[in-house]
């Protein structure tokens, strides 16, 4: 899909971004645009998410029990399960150097992910984005890679994984869903905009200056006023 993705872009002479050209570039830049890949988005900063948790709601038209879903997820926590679920040996137990590489290697930089390709079956926080992904650093973003066949594991998909518990045996588990009824979107939407928090700034192209003209009809907005940009006039010439 990648190479499709980009053999279209040759085909209209469009420039690509980055200037290193690896696997790593190329599918953060697919991503960038939409094409279907394992690396899922996610931000640091709550209220980033509580905007794309928002965006195009329209409070007057929800049911009472309509609600938004904020996921927050502890990268940490996520590190020690996986490191646990993959080198666990046959008798249950778990090698204490293998479990420590593997932690940082979830974590940290310590190699190059796809230097033989798109391996599968991983799991792999991502900490930060290119350069010249001015977006998702608009957004404060990170990823995570994820490849996992969960059938195999028995499990459903990524939320079932993260809703494991971090330590056998107990309630506190890796991924916290926080509630908020969607009928709150204009309050809401009102201090995310007075917070420079809007699609004009996370997209940071005419898309995002798109969306906050929709958004905008569900609220009170404070940004994007001006006085010296006024609409053509309607008069009629004489």
């Amino acid at each position: 899909m990648l190479r499709h993705f980009l053999g279209n872009l040759q085909l209209v002479n469009h420039s690509l971004p980055f200037t290193e050209d690896n696997r790593r570039a190329r599918l953060e830049f697919g991503r960038h645009y939409g094409i279907p890949s394992p690396l899922i988005d996610f931000s640091y900063s709550p209220y980033v998410a509580t905007f794309f948790a928002f965006n195009g709601v329209r409070p007057y038209d929800v049911d009472p029990s309509d609600q938004c879903a904020i996921c927050c997820v502890n990268m940490f926590a996520v590190a020690g399960v996986w490191s646990r679920t993959i080198t666990k040996g046959f008798d249950g137990q778990v090698d204490g150097k293998k479990f420590t590489d593997e932690h940082n290697r979830f974590m940290y930089e310590v190699d190059d992910l796809f230097q033989d390709g798109y391996p599968p079956n991983i799991l792999k926080f991502i900490p930060s984005p290119a350069s010249w992904n001015r977006r998702m650093r608009r957004q404060l973003g990170c990823f995570l890679y994820d490849s996992l066949d969960y059938g195999r594991l028995g499990l459903k998909d990524l939320e079932d994984f993260l809703s494991q518990p971090e330590v056998p045996g107990t309630d506190e588990i890796m991924l916290t869903k926080v509630l908020i009824p969607q009928k709150l979107g204009r309050e809401v939407m009102e201090r995310l905009d007075v917070m420079n928090i809007s699609g004009t700034h996370l997209y940071d192209d005419h898309e995002g200056a798109a969306i906050d003209v929709i958004n905008a009809y569900n609220y009170d907005r404070k940004s994007g006023r001006v006085w010296d940009l006024k609409p053509p006039s309607t008069q009629k010439p004489t």
